[in-house]
C-alpha cells in the first residue's frame, strides 16, 4: 500500500424472520448478536454501522423500550439526525464481571446487564453537549467519560458522575 491510508466501512445487518420462536431469537441474541457487538464495542477505533430490522428490532424494543425512548428524546433535544454510535449496550453478567475486574470504572451490578443502559457518542456533536443534554432530561443516570470519548445514559435513578 506504500503508506496510503485505507478507508474501510464495516456494516452488519441483523435479522430474524417475522414470527420466529422467542427462544430462537433469545438464543441468537445472547450467543450471536450481543457477544459480537460487545467485542466490537471494546475496539472504539473500529467504525461500524449496525442495521437491525424485522422481528429482531421489535424483540429488542420490547426488552429495552425505555432506553430506546431515551435515545430518541436525546437526539431530538440535540436536534441531530446523525446516527448514535453505541459503544456499549447490553452486556451479559459474565462480560460485565470481566470488565469490572479490568476497570474500576465498571459497576459490578451495572444496568447494562439488564438492558437499561447504553454508552454513546454522536458524530459531529461535542461530547460535553451530549452529556449536558442528557443531564437536563433527568431521565436516569448520566456518566461523562471524556478520555474514553463516550457518555453513559441509563434509565435507573437520576444521578451523575465523571469517569476517564
Amino acid at each position: 500500500m506504500g503508506g496510503a491510508e485505507l478507508a474501510f466501512c464495516f456494516g452488519v445487518h441483523d435479522h430474524q424472520p417475522v414470527g420466529n420462536f422467542d427462544h430462537v431469537v433469545a438464543e441468537a441474541a445472547s450467543r450471536g448478536y450481543l457477544p459480537f457487538l460487545e467485542r466490537v464495542a471494546a475496539r472504539p477505533a473500529l467504525r461500524l454501522t449496525v442495521h437491525v430490522s424485522g422481528g429482531l428490532l421489535e424483540w429488542l424494543r420490547e426488552r429495552a423500550p425505555r432506553v430506546f425512548d431515551l435515545l430518541y428524546v436525546l437526539t431530538q433535544k440535540l436536534e441531530t439526525k446523525k446516527p448514535i454510535e453505541v459503544i456499549s449496550g447490553y452486556r451479559s453478567p459474565a462480560t460485565n464481571a470481566m470488565l469490572a475486574a479490568y476497570s474500576e470504572q465498571v459497576a459490578k451490578s451495572s444496568l447494562h446487564t439488564v438492558g437499561m443502559a447504553v454508552d454513546i457518542r454522536i458524530p459531529g456533536r461535542e461530547l460535553k453537549d451530549v452529556y449536558k443534554t442528557a443531564l437536563a432530561l433527568k431521565a436516569g443516570g448520566v456518566g461523562y467519560y471524556p478520555v474514553s470519548k463516550f457518555v453513559h445514559v441509563d434509565v435507573g435513578r437520576v444521578r451523575t458522575w465523571w469517569g476517564s
